[in-house]
């Protein structure tokens, strides 16, 4: 469930290009405006006995301004306002406690400040250690109401509000708040989420400490559960927090400053999204009243070491992000805006990118200022990913900064797969083992068109429906990308699928991990370019009875209970079967057929990127192993037992060796599930390519009878083919009990070449063994020998399996 937060005020930001550095200088997105001037950059600074905060300006125009300023004084305490450090003769100056908007004023009266046009420095300017709480500021040369004036007073009448409300009672023991967000399906996850959440503001104030002094910061007479953190611009070791000082709900922290420099102060409520205000106290004088606590609190899963805590798709607002151990404890990471090393503009969204050695466990979000709140996505303990640096030849322009994990390397499922929300089975449309194989594309981009779209088979039920029709750019959720004229990749970004996908497009490279990345950040000799759109056509694949809704992925749909994984495996018979075959090859050749498959293992992780199988088979090893299965047909066995104990890559040498004789057995093994979609129960069986590969080897299998084919074609005469298979010498038996009238022939069913093995004569009742070389034949590994009785001018035909 969403919950809308008190305080929320919506402030549209636009552009992304932002950024805070040491200094605590923030940079506005290009075209910031404050009314009638543009806003360019903010920075705090300490002098002497004065404080200042000073935002950089630009004037299109020379023209007198009045100037409006959100603040947070106590009554009678005086701002002065500078013009490029000069004073402009007016001031801000409060008539009561707490937050306010007031105009800058002359003797009590507001006056209006003239601003050459051009780029300058205006200026906040106080007595003492405090930093002005300046955030928002606003210019209009028309005196008078304005839209600032009508966005401030929704703000004022929440902060009233949360003024009056009862205090929160005290839970008897703290722990775990409510949940209160949303939590998108994440199907192999290894990061906390939750999306579309609205923050409010929580005070946030700077300070100038000196060494050697004590501070004692303390809340009084809150509305709601108050904690309070104080913490060293920069420099997490010096932190502190309190939580239910002496018993009470309030708090309050007593520091010894060995460090001069500015400290932030932060006063938050302990519940996620509770909010109320407080008072805080500095050295048991009024620092601030009445002033705002909220934001939202996230219990994540404890983790340690790199990771990455942000929010990202903010559309509207200003975020602050902390995270800490637990609960009250002090902060172990903050940040405002992030200043990225990447390519990402990560605008007014907020970053925390560290290596933790101690346990994370806790993340709050909070807006920068009381009018930026908004909405937004959270992504909680992601690890850098390591993709770009395994395969940085292939993504040459892809950033270390920008590339974050969401999910571990597995080649149990790859790009296209989780693209369409699969999470179970590697699937490449265009592959010969493939439910959405077909040849109406020279490029195959019509089978990249039935897997999105669920044709001939629903990707699982209540899978979302993609189509390019309509698509572009900016509607999209899913893009294809090509190289030159072949498909390389698919990425996929929110909401496809419902599921996360966090800050741009994620991305699950072949056998690698789950990615986190700007668009376009793949573009290289890997995967070429962006060349295709899906968008979601608002409608899902439903092949269960009753069933309504979508699915987010296929786990989803088994947790469901209305889909079962397939994971074909052989029968039992047909597993036997393949062992004995393999029993017949000699140990040299499977020692031989070993040291070429270990050879041509070690490139896959070269090739790790790609979720073509044939990718993997483009090498010098490949080639080898592939003659030499070629070089003798029985190896055909050690590749079939390679591939149903999951090695979908050497698929390509199962394919080739076996199309031409067999490739209506994989039309059949396909057929089979198109008709058969579900098992007993009526649940869907979700399968991949693989699947379809194993249930195609069980009916070549099954189709080589190792044992004398016995039949009985009257019932007084029986013919017995032995061996089956064979390998040069053939024998026929015939058993009969009475006087028949026989001929046999051997056919060779590809060349059509025949031998004549017994010519047509009576035959009294007894026993006959008729025996040849079928070498004349020229029969090659894995062909089918005809062997056609004719008893009585009625014809019987009994099939063997050749091997050599």
């Amino acid at each position: 469930m969403k919950l809308l937060l008190p305080f929320i005020f919506l402030l549209n930001f636009t552009a992304p290009c932002f950024a805070q550095d040491d200094l605590g200088v923030k940079t506005y997105p290009t075209g910031t405006r404050a009314g009638e001037i543009i806003l360019i950059s903010s920075r705090i600074q300490s002098v002497g006995k004065n404080s200042f905060k000073i935002f950089t300006i630009q004037s299109e125009r020379t023209a007198a301004y009045e100037l409006k300023a959100v603040t947070a004084l106590l009554s009678n305490t005086p701002m002065e306002v500078l013009l490029d450090n000069r004073s402009t003769g007016t001031i801000i100056r409060p008539v009561v406690n707490g937050w306010q908007n007031l105009s800058a004023e002359t003797n009590g009266k507001m006056q209006l400040i003239n601003i050459p046009a051009g780029i300058h420095e205006i200026s906040f300017s106080m007595k003492g250690e405090m930093i002005p709480m300046v955030d928002d500021i606003f210019f209009q040369s028309q005196p008078g109401l304005s839209e600032f004036d009508s966005k401030w007073e929704a703000v004022q009448n929440r902060i009233n509000k949360a003024v009056s409300q009862p205090v929160n009672p005290t839970p008897a023991a703290k722990g775990k708040e409510m949940e209160s967000n949303l939590v998108l399906p994440n199907p192999l996850g290894i990061y906390d989420h939750e999306v579309d959440v609205a923050f409010a503001y929580s005070t946030f104030s700077w300070v100038y400490l000196t060494a050697g002094t004590t501070v004692t910061f303390a809340t009084n007479g809150s509305t709601a559960d108050p904690v309070l953190h104080l913490f060293l611009q920069n420099n997490m070791a010096y932190s502190w927090s309190n939580d239910d000082f002496g018993g009470t709900i309030e708090s309050s922290i007593t520091a010894n400053i060995t460090v001069t420099g500015y400290y932030a102060l932060n006063a938050r409520p302990y519940w996620n999204a509770a909010t109320g205000t407080t008072n805080i106290k500095k050295n048991g004088v009024d620092f601030l009243t009445n002033t705002p606590i909220g934001g939202l609190r996230f219990n994540n899963t404890a983790r340690t070491g790199d990771l990455n805590f942000f929010t990202c798709r903010l559309t509207t607002g200003d975020t602050r992000m902390f995270v800490n151990n637990y609960g009250g404890t002090p902060y172990l990471g903050y940040n405002d805006d992030y200043s990225t090393l990447g390519d990402w503009a990560w605008g007014v969204c907020s970053r925390i990118k560290m290596n933790f050695p101690t346990v994370v466990s806790n993340s709050f979000v909070c807006a920068y200022s009381i009018m930026s709140t908004g909405i937004c996505d959270v992504y909680m303990g992601n690890p850098n990913s390591e993709v770009n640096l395994i395969n940085n030849p292939e993504f040459p322009i892809l950033k270390v900064d920008d590339a974050i994990k969401t999910a571990p390397l597995t080649g149990q499922y790859n790009c296209t797969s989780w693209a369409g929300g699969v999470t179970s089975a590697f699937i490449w449309p265009p592959s010969w083992s493939s439910t959405y194989n077909c040849s109406g594309s020279s490029q195959n981009l019509d089978c990249f068109d039935n897997f999105y779209s669920n044709t001939p088979a629903s990707r699982y039920p209540g899978a979302w429906n993609y189509s390019r029709s309509g698509a572009t750019s900016l509607n999209n959720a899913i893009d294809l990308w090509k190289l030159n004229s072949t498909f390389t990749h698919a990425s996929v970004r929110k909401p496809g699928n419902n599921n996360p996908h966090g800050y741009d497009w994620e991305s699950k490279p072949g056998s690698t991990a789950r990615t986190l990345h700007p668009r376009n950040a793949l573009t290289g000799p890997g995967y070429g370019s962006v060349s295709n759109y899906y968008k979601f056509t608002g409608t899902y694949a439903s092949l269960v009875p009753g069933f309504a809704e979508g699915f987010s992925s296929d786990a989803d749909a088994v947790n469901a209970g209305v889909a079962v994984y397939e994971n074909a495996k052989l029968t039992a018979k047909a597993q036997n079967k393949l062992q004995q075959l393999i029993g017949t090859i000699d140990k040299s050749g499977t020692d031989r057929f070993n040291e070429l498959y270990t050879a041509w293992k070690k490139t896959w992780e070269t090739n790790s990127i790609y979720s073509d199988p044939d990718m993997y088979c483009r090498n010098a090893e490949f080639e080898a192993l592939e003659q030499f299965c070629k070089s003798n047909y029985r190896n055909v066995f050690l590749v079939f037992d390679k591939y149903v104990n999951g090695d979908i890559f050497i698929g390509k040498i199962v394919w080739d060796m076996t199309k031409a004789k067999y490739s209506k057995l994989l039309e059949e093994a396909k057929s089979d599930i198109l008709n058969n979609p579900s098992d007993e129960q009526g649940r869907y069986k979700i399968h991949g390519d693989l699947d379809n590969g194993i249930r195609y080897i069980e009916k070549i299998l099954n189709s080589i009878d190792q044992s004398p084919v016995d039949v009985r074609i009257a019932d007084d005469i029986k013919v017995i083919v032995s061996p089956n298979p064979v390998k040069d010498i053939i024998s026929v038996q015939v058993n009969t009990s009475s006087t028949h009238r026989i001929s046999i022939q051997l056919l060779a069913l590809n060349s059509n070449k025949t031998m004549v093995l017994q010519t047509e004569k009576d035959f009294a009742p007894g026993q006959y063994r008729f025996t040849t070389n079928i070498a004349s034949l020229g029969l090659n590994n894995g062909e089918l020998l005809a062997v056609k009785v004719l008893t009585d001018n009625i014809e019987r035909t009994i099939k063997a399996f050749v091997f050599k």
